[in-house]
């Protein structure tokens, strides 16, 4: 008869100040960090050194921030393995089969707030599906990361069995990425009296969702970024125009006092791709068409002179082909309205819808946004109430499990730690605990060391650029006044890498005072501290 096997937990590592903590997650920042571990666990007089890099940097919101290894900072989490029954000998870790770590992130409803006990895994299906799911049930939250390792119905038919393994549901066929636990070395164990198992924490990821990300933009987000000619202007004044009913041509698109008009221009082309060939392209400017702007005693469809205009002015067209209402003698130019009519509110809500559809477009075009698989940055939550932000961004909660064996006839049993404290991840660009990268600068005003300098690195120079660049002087470039180039030969032009930086670094000193005129940044961004020469 065989006997019952004892019921085994798996929780964070019990070690001295840290015990019964929800998770015990070490910050490190030394480069061999394992082996450190290692020996702090080891001895009792180290293990204070152990405890005081437990992560400790919170949020304005006091949940748990953790910093990437961008910022040379590594997370390692502990647990330990324990036979859940009083007075029994330290868990044989001969009987883990294998172990691993999930973390998962905090589910946000549509309003942008934190359901922490809504949990999301990274799952996927196969090659064709990767991104954030939701758990619906504890009992699917419980399921075996590998879907080749979950109990499936079985009848004892092959045939039959196989159509069960069909029949199973989609999210019983993800899979859950996690990474593995290892268990610490024997002596390691000995020491604490414990099976301790350990993992770096993954917080940062190249991986993107294979579903382009839902980027929805609301009325209020169009209405504050389109011009104001385009919005509802009701039976007020009409809109100034500037230089009304004057021919133009693309020498005139640097007047300032055309500004507003080239900003309406560039928007519709840029941003909007009002005159594009895409469905919402061909929906904006049918509502465009809807102005009528009036040329003196006569009126012209709004989306053909914006066009003509785009072209002259913002595309500055050469040689566009020949519409009624424009003239070329000798160069494209365009008259300007004689006035910009009132836009009223029918007009003013079906280009609005219209824009709206062509930017969400123009965006999946563009940039096709992706969910990443770690997100940090913060965000507000949206119809909660004025003034509302969450200092956190994304937040996530890491969960290990382990697979045990019992006995040679049966199965391993799977078993799930609780999971952690909610944490965020600094973005890379705040500073972590790791002292700043060190670049030394060669002198420039040394010329023996000038003289021992070689090129290390050199650019292939199109022709019409290095001639650009040889007959205007940087004063030229600097006020507009530059010609182009015409050499047809091309260049082969060597540097020196720490001039190139040395220049960069001029450049970015100037720069950050021209800057710090109005951004007050001076005593955050340049820390300049003077260091005694070495002999």
């Amino acid at each position: 008869m065989v006997a019952a096997a004892h019921p085994v937990r798996l929780r964070t590592a019990a070690i001295g100040a840290a015990a019964g903590a929800p998770q015990l997650i070490l910050e490190r920042t030394d480069e061999e960090f394992i082996p450190a571990i290692f020996a702090e666990l080891s001895s009792a007089a180290l293990r204070a050194r152990l405890l005081g890099s437990i992560a400790k940097t919170r949020t304005t919101n006091s949940v748990l921030k953790l910093y990437q290894p961008v910022q040379r900072v590594f997370n390692v989490a502990l647990f330990e393995v324990i036979c859940d029954v009083p007075g029994q000998p330290r868990f044989d870790p001969e009987r883990i089969e294998s172990a691993g770590m999930v973390v998962r992130r905090v589910w946000r409803d549509g309003n942008g707030l934190p359901h922490l006990d809504a949990l999301e895994g990274w799952r996927q299906d196969g090659t064709a599906f990767k991104e954030w799911v939701k758990f619906d049930t504890t009992g699917e939250r419980e399921m075996d990361p590998d879907p080749a390792l979950r109990a499936v119905p079985r009848v004892g038919h092959p045939d039959v069995d196989r159509r069960l393994r069909l029949l199973r549901v989609r999210k019983e066929r993800l899979s859950e990425d996690f990474t593995p636990l290892f268990t610490a070395p024997p002596d390691v164990c000995a020491a604490l009296g414990k099976t301790i198992m350990f993992g770096v924490i993954p917080v940062a990821s190249g991986e993107q969702s294979e579903a382009p990300a839902n980027v929805n933009y609301t009325a209020a987000d169009v209405a504050e970024m389109l011009s104001p000619m385009l919005k509802e202007s009701g039976n007020s004044l009409n809109l100034t125009v500037p230089r009304a009913n004057e021919w133009l041509s693309a020498s005139d698109a640097d007047d300032p006092r055309l500004a507003p008009w080239i900003n309406l221009l560039r928007q519709l082309v840029i941003e909007l791709d009002a005159f594009g060939t895409s469905v919402e392209s061909t929906a904006l400017f049918a509502a465009l068409e809807a102005l009528q702007l009036p040329h003196g005693t006569t009126y012209r469809s709004g989306g053909e002179v914006l066009r003509q205009h785009a072209a002259v002015l913002v595309n500055r067209d050469d040689q566009p082909a020949a519409r009624p209402g424009i003239a070329w003698p000798g160069h494209p130019r365009v008259q300007m309205p004689s006035e910009w009519p009132a836009v009223i509110t029918a007009k003013s809500n079906a280009i609005a819808a219209a824009a709206r559809a062509a930017l969400e477009s123009r965006l999946a075009a563009v940039v096709q946004p992706r969910s990443p698989r770690y997100d940090p940055q913060k965000r507000p939550a949206k119809k909660v109430r004025t003034g509302y932000y969450d200092e956190t961004g994304q937040m996530y909660r890491l969960q290990a499990f382990v697979r045990v064996r019992h006995h040679d006839n049966c199965p391993t049993h799977l078993v799930w730690s609780a999971p952690s404290d909610p944490f965020a991840i600094a973005p890379w660009y705040e500073g972590g605990g790791a002292p700043p990268m060190h670049v030394a600068l060669p002198d420039p005003t040394d010329r023996a060391f000038l003289k021992s300098l070689k090129p290390n690195v050199s650019f292939a120079v199109p022709g019409n650029l290095m001639d650009m660049l040889q007959k205007n002087s940087p004063k030229d470039l600097l006020d507009g006044k530059g010609s182009k180039g015409s050499m047809e030969i091309d260049w082969v032009c060597g540097f020196n890498i720490p001039t190139i930086t040395i220049c960069a670094f001029i450049c970015l000193s100037i720069i950050l005072s021209i800057l710090d005129i109005f951004l007050s940044w001076m005593a955050f961004v340049k820390i300049c501290i003077p260091v005694p020469r070495k002999a």
